[in-house]
């Protein structure tokens, strides 16, 4: 966070410095490339346990509370059944319920 902009992008390049720091060992594919994000196996993940996913979202206090769960139990119908990819939002709502209960609820 302490390396100034001027050093992080130049000509629409991220991570201008890193890149030229490791220019010598890098191959020039891979020097080059543009940033690649962090792909996580959510979708799998969901369909591989949909009980307990669908279980710790849809007994989280806050979410009964705030949310309009038959929407939620269709997102999660929908997407188990192939219907729809809602992953990234079945993905918040979880970590929501998670964080809900590790530090409100004081569940681990």
């Amino acid at each position: 966070s302490r390396i100034p902009d001027s050093l992080k992008y130049k000509d629409g390049a991220t991570k201008h410095i890193l890149r030229k720091a490791f220019a010598s060992i890098l191959p020039k594919e891979t020097a080059s490339r543009k940033k690649l994000g962090f792909p996580t196996p959510i979708r799998q993940w969901i369909k591989n346990k949909p009980g307990e996913v669908s279980r710790l979202i849809l007994e989280n206090a806050y979410i009964k509370e705030k949310f309009d769960t038959d929407h939620v139990k269709a997102l999660l119908r929908n997407h188990i059944s192939g219907k729809r990819d809602n992953a990234r939002k079945i993905y918040t709502l979880l970590m929501l319920a998670l964080w809900y209960n590790i530090f409100i609820e004081k569940k681990r």
